[in-house]
């Protein structure tokens, strides 16, 4: 284990997962299909994130200090940052696919036909999701007419 706080963010992180669902599990199913989803991967990570340590054996990492971690976490800021101003630019429905999108091909260097697909494949689960629960998602800046 890394240390103790990772252990007890892991155990915090389990127990507001497995509060939330079960909180939804008195709504509607309509209403809480999202929380389910949510909140079972975020259960499922959480409880691997308190077992791994002591199933996998213990392994020293390089550390990695000074500029390239800097970097990297600059890095890392900006592109959350560019997600949420593109959702807030041009709503869910195009803003996620973009990101996915803009993500794969240039910080994860995919090639652009699989980038393309997982772009694709998001924007068909976005529209499909909206569609089927009848969700209304929101539209940004430029589709509401703001700017």
């Amino acid at each position: 284990m890394k240390s103790r706080l990772d252990f007890l963010l892991c155990l915090i992180m389990t127990l507001v997962f497995a509060g939330a669902l079960l909180r939804a599990t008195a709504w509607p199913f309509a209403a809480a299909i999202f929380p389910f989803a949510a909140t079972s991967v975020g259960l499922l990570l959480s409880i691997t994130g308190l077992i791994a340590p002591f199933v996998v054996a213990s392994r020293r990492l390089p550390s990695r200090t000074g500029e390239g971690l800097i970097r990297k976490e600059l890095a890392t800021f900006c592109w959350i940052l560019s997600f949420f101003a593109l959702v807030a630019l041009v709503g869910f429905q195009w803003g996620l696919p973009a990101a996915v999108l803009l993500y794969l091909k240039f910080e994860a260097e995919t090639s652009t036909i699989p980038s393309i697909l997982y772009s694709g494949a998001c924007w068909v689960f976005l529209y499909g999701t909206q569609a089927w629960l009848h969700l209304p998602l929101y539209e940004g800046f430029v589709f509401l007419g703001s700017f």
